[in-house]
């Protein structure tokens, strides 16, 4: 079963494969070439925000395999511009994220290693225009690299990449360089109140609270 495998080690028939370069953290993406040797599409796309600004900020090429997609994003001819000034964030990255979409037209399948898919179905409505009966979400195999689950941004760059290859199954990857800039580890903090009555075990009435950002990318307090 493909519940069983990572993400980036399924594979079905007639699939095509892409890499994603993203931008410098507070840039966009200021031009690139539509037309590359080779490739079956180059696509400008962005994250879930950016989307709704109509301002690309990340570049991703199509080809019939990661190798050659690789190779090809060197040749995109993509540059960015700065829009912000803002540090670079770096986080640290256990092995590729990747993220695989279907995108037929009346509706998308999407395989992501997430840990709560709800939250997909949102984005994939506003990215494909898509009813909510048109969306089916999987959630493969979480790999050791926790929790370096594939982020909302990720889910919809793939979702604009399988729209420019309708009816054709198309695992997206991101470069480990290029995540360095924008997908921040996250924290969270637990924070206990309650009684420890002098000289007993336990405690009485202790609460937690956690705070920690969502998978929304707003924080979460509960």
């Amino acid at each position: 079963m493909y519940q069983q495998r990572p993400d980036v080690d399924a594979w079905f028939p007639g699939m095509v494969f892409a890499a994603v370069q993203r931008g410098p953290a507070g840039t966009r993406l200021a031009r690139w070439s539509k037309d590359v040797c080779g490739a079956l599409a180059v696509v400008p796309v962005s994250g879930v925000e950016r989307f709704r600004q109509g301002a690309p900020d990340s570049v991703a090429v199509v080809a019939a395999n990661t190798w050659q997609a690789i190779q090809l994003l060197e040749q995109s001819g993509a540059r960015w511009e700065a829009t912000s000034a803002q540090e670079p964030v770096w986080a640290d990255k256990i092995e590729t994220l990747s993220c695989s979409v279907h995108c037929t037209g009346t509706s998308v399948e999407i395989w992501a290693p997430v840990r709560a898919a709800d939250w997909l179905v949102s984005i994939a409505v506003e990215i494909t225009g898509l009813p909510v009966s048109g969306i089916h979400v999987n959630t493969p195999f979480l790999t050791a690299g926790l929790p370096r689950q594939v982020e909302r941004d990720c889910v919809a760059q793939a979702l604009q990449v399988g729209m420019a290859v309708p009816c054709r199954p198309v695992k997206v990857i991101w470069l480990q360089e290029a995540m360095e800039h924008k997908v921040p580890s996250r924290g969270s903090s637990v924070h206990l109140s309650g009684t420890v009555p002098f000289g007993a075990p336990g405690g009485t009435g202790l609460r937690p609270r956690l705070f920690a950002p969502a998978s929304t990318g707003r924080l979460q307090c509960c």
